[in-house]
């Protein structure tokens, strides 16, 4: 069964055996959890058509070092 929680709802899940896996993107440690790398997830840069990056495939972290950007909640 899949459940989208935040962190720390799946955590205490995790703490009182209600689930056995969970998942989430970023580092994390904890007494007695082990985890490994389930796959390689991208990050996605979002444009408007018109922005002068848009065209390009790829792009560098640097090449977006002057843009206002928003990202996903810490911990979430």
């Amino acid at each position: 069964m899949l459940n989208i929680r935040r962190r720390t709802v799946w955590w205490e899940a995790m703490l009182d055996s209600t689930i056995d896996v969970g998942f989430m993107i970023g580092p994390f440690s904890a007494p007695n959890v082990e985890t490994r790398v389930f796959g390689r997830e991208p990050m996605l840069a979002l444009l408007p058509a018109a922005h002068p990056l848009a065209a390009r495939k790829t792009l560098r972290l640097a090449e977006l070092a002057e843009e206002r950007f928003v990202l996903r909640a810490p911990h979430s």
